[in-house]
């Protein structure tokens, strides 16, 4: 992800996300020509590496939020929410979606919710683990309020959440699929209301017989 800054420059997210590499997250400062300013690793403590940066979202006292995890199967997949100041400096970090030793994948995207919290797009894509998607909702202080599987049917797992819009009627439309090969790479755009639950959910671009793949990213057309 890359998000502007104040100053005119730019904060990119990156890292690697193959096991034997552990999986490092760093954010890197550009300025408006694109020479480094400074970078940072993030999220490495005690020797465990929290994946790769793949959101960005400012927060209102000049910081950021970022979405990361690692979704390699050997590391469950698991999510970390990451607050930095504006010099990429850690605030404060947590593990989101651990429950009763099952991991819920990086995160993937984040958005602002009009009560001060952020609703977080994510899920695991390895085979093993069905491509679940999950959907996120946490504080300003990033402590959990709910959590929902999405596109569980009959035994169909329709992939992490990759992205997230929020729609003029107060609810939001999820950009997801998985992308592994048995799967058939099947897209899929799933829209819920302001509490997570599912109103409708279509699949994208499946044409005799052809999966055309996830839904990364979506954009409003005018």
């Amino acid at each position: 992800d890359i998000v502007p800054t104040s100053d005119g420059g730019y904060l990119l997210g990156r890292g690697n996300s193959y096991a034997s590499s552990n999986g490092t997250g760093y954010i890197t400062k550009i300025d408006s020509k694109g020479e480094t300013v400074w970078e940072k690793s993030i999220g490495q403590n005690n020797g465990v590496y929290y994946g790769p940066v793949y959101d960005i979202v400012p927060t209102s006292d000049g910081g950021y939020l970022l979405g990361r995890g690692n979704s390699y199967a050997s590391s469950n997949g698991t999510g970390y929410i990451t607050k930095i100041d504006s010099k990429g400096e850690t605030v404060w970090e947590k593990s989101i979606g651990q429950n009763n030793g099952v991991y819920y994948g990086p995160v993937y995207d984040i958005v602002p919710t009009s009560d001060g919290g952020y609703l977080l797009g994510r899920g695991n894509s390895y085979e093993s683990s069905n491509g679940t998607g999950y959907i996120t909702k946490i504080d300003s202080k990033g402590e959990t309020v709910w959590e929902k599987s999405i596109g569980q049917n009959n035994g169909v797992y329709y992939g992490p959440v990759y992205d997230i819009v929020p729609t003029s009627d107060g609810g939001y439309l999820l950009g997801r699929g998985n992308s592994y090969e048995s799967s058939n790479g099947t897209g899929y755009i799933t829209k819920i209301d302001s509490k997570g639950e599912t109103v409708w959910e279509k699949s994208i671009g499946q044409n005799n017989g052809v999966y055309y793949g996830p839904v990364y990213a979506i954009c409003e057309s005018k």
